[in-house]
């Protein structure tokens, strides 16, 4: 079966390049971009050069992406669907050591100044695990998933508020929190654009991704070039979010262990149109953007 697999992803990378499809960048859709690295001659890793973004060619259509992630298969915890038995266990547990705990994440909301009770969308929320731990931490939890199984799952199974469309959704939001989906993301600009406008003035844009900074490069070649290999559509940076939220106040932070410095958040200027940046030589890149009052 994974032979299988491999073959037709090949057959379709293969027919892609002949025909030249899914070469535009998928968040401002230009043609023009430049080679950054590439693997085998088929797959390339190219900077975008009207919004700066990192992208793998050929890229994924979002016909491709949502058919994608509505197949029966066992990919990895967000997308295995656990038993009533099992998904006890894990309650019961508060998810902690699984891959799903985000207790670190929920951590760095209430460093932010982030207040229980706000209206967050937990976007790319698989089937709940990520929202019924920022629900239990007191936020008014919505969640975004393409997948049509694990939104049902998360509605019914752990009473999450899921949808799987922009119109679903009771707006305004306090929160835009996001945990490794934009990376997944083939109509990136559009989503952070309906993200941004959903949120209140004042509202926080927060996401954590796989790090395609050049200071991770630097610091570990090798697994830089399996992140952006392995899966991804886009590659997140300082590059581009620098672009996209130039105007407003902006903190980037990265780490290779879950482990953000809590006095950094703590002392962001939140205010002022600027942005803060440290060391970004982790595997994770975190970055907030404050939407003006």
């Amino acid at each position: 079966m994974k032979l299988i697999k491999k073959i037709n992803h090949f057959s379709t990378i293969i027919r892609k390049w002949l025909t030249k499809a899914n070469f535009n960048c998928p968040s401002c859709g230009s043609k023009e971009s430049i080679v950054i690295d590439r693997k085998n001659l088929i797959l390339t890793l190219r900077r975008c050069y009207q919004c700066q973004l990192l992208f793998k060619v050929p890229t994924t259509s979002l016909e491709e992406n949502i058919l994608h992630y509505n197949r029966e298969e066992d990919l990895d915890f967000a997308s295995q669907l656990p038993s009533m038995l099992e998904l006890s266990k894990l309650i019961n547990s508060q998810f902690k050591e699984t891959a799903g705990d985000c207790s670190s994440k929920i951590q760095i909301l209430k460093l932010l100044g982030c207040q229980s009770g706000e209206n967050l969308l937990d976007f790319g929320g698989a089937w709940g695990y990520h929202s019924w731990q920022l629900k239990q931490a007191g936020y008014k939890v919505q969640s975004f998933e393409i997948s049509a199984k694990t939104c049902y799952y998360a509605r019914n199974a752990l009473e999450i508020d899921a949808y799987g469309s922009w119109e679903e959704l009771t707006t305004p939001i306090d929160i835009f929190f996001s945990i490794h989906a934009l990376e997944h993301i083939p109509n990136l600009k559009e989503t952070i654009d309906k993200a941004w406008h959903i949120l209140k003035p004042g509202g926080l844009f927060i996401a954590f991704t796989a790090n395609g900074c050049r200071s991770f490069r630097a610091k570990n070649k090798v697994n830089w070039y399996k992140s952006w290999e392995n899966g991804h559509i886009n590659f997140l940076d300082e590059v581009y979010y620098n672009n996209i939220f130039q105007a407003f106040p902006r903190i980037m932070l990265s780490t290779m262990d879950n482990v953000y410095s809590a006095e950094q958040l703590k002392t962001w200027n939140q205010i002022e149109p600027s942005c803060e940046i440290t060391d970004l030589s982790g595997s994770e890149l975190f970055i907030a953007a404050r939407k003006p009052k």
